[in-house]
């Protein structure tokens, strides 16, 4: 479980990076709606990650991790909030 997390984690971290070398690229202009179509990319990717940890690392017993909705994206362990 440890490996497949972390790659889930570089993975995320990866495509992340990639959106924000894009969007803040100073050698061009920014088109209209680029902003909000980035922050929209890194929303899906960022839930996207959860989804793959909490399947990743629910086949441990001894937390039981859940997804909350898609408004608020939260991982939460045993009721307390980590992410």
């Amino acid at each position: 479980m440890h490996d497949e997390v972390l790659a889930l984690i570089d993975d995320c971290v990866t495509e992340l990076s990639l959106l924000r070398t894009d969007i803040g690229d100073s050698r061009r202009r920014v088109s209209p709606g680029e902003r909000l179509d980035a922050v929209l990319r890194a929303i899906d990717v960022a839930e996207r990650f959860a989804e793959s940890a909490s399947t990743a690392i629910s086949h441990d017993e001894s937390i039981a991790f859940t997804v909350d909705g898609a408004d608020s994206g939260t991982l939460t362990a045993s009721g307390g909030r980590i992410l």
